[in-house]
């Protein structure tokens, strides 16, 4: 199966350059859930990515995704709250992987990185939850422009309004 919709590349590299990452499930009887995700690595063909989930933290992220699949993730730039949505469905759940460990350490190191220019201490980072994590592999279907304004909500790449 195959995701809906090809993110383009500048989208891609920006999603997987150390963003604040927040996924968003709901459960069988729509009750929400969030937990925070340790990476994010959009797949070669940009119709899909893998999501890190801590499995300390997300026990109840994972029961959702198990029962309907469905996932939304949002990534957002601390610095200048440029923020987008992705949604989709979930293809597997894996275990991490030793590469998927060293991702893992990258993304931190970036959000270290990107929230030291908000004045958190990039040590923060380095204590956030972070592993064992699951991997988490989604076929994106919609992408939202989020970023605080006229345009948040809209479908990612429709004209802009006004």
């Amino acid at each position: 199966m195959s995701g809906g919709q090809l993110l383009g590349l500048a989208l891609a590299e920006l999603i997987e350059s150390g963003l604040s990452l927040n996924v968003g499930t709901r459960s069988a009887d729509r009750w929400p859930e969030t937990c925070r995700a340790m990476g994010l690595r959009v797949h070669p063909d940009r119709r899909g990515f893998d999501v890190f989930l801590p499995v300390a933290t997300s026990a109840a992220t994972l029961a959702n995704l198990r029962d309907n699949g469905l996932i939304a993730v949002t990534a957002s730039h601390p610095p200048t709250h440029r923020t987008v949505q992705l949604k989709g469905v979930t293809r597997q759940i894996l275990p991490e992987s030793p590469a998927d460990r060293e991702f893992i350490a990258q993304y931190r190191r970036g959000l270290g990185v990107v929230l030291a220019t908000v004045g958190i201490p990039p040590q923060v980072a380095g204590k956030v939850v972070h592993s064992p994590c699951w991997r988490v592999e989604i076929a994106l279907h919609q992408v939202f422009e989020q970023t605080p304004g006229p345009d948040a909500g809209r479908p990612y790449g429709q004209e802009r309004r006004g």
